[in-house]
């Protein structure tokens, strides 16, 4: 038995997308970095 490939690529693999943005925060404004939308506490 032969899997098919389920990606369009030819490979039976899960894709994963692993890009950064890289902000130069003198360059402008950001709203969503201001402490209005602080960050999100991280859970245990």
């Amino acid at each position: 038995m032969t899997s098919q490939p389920h990606n369009g690529l030819g490979f039976d693999l899960p894709i994963f997308d692993a890009h950064h943005h890289f902000w130069d925060l003198s360059d402008g404004t950001f709203p969503w970095l201001t402490d209005e939308y602080d960050t999100i506490p991280a859970t245990t």
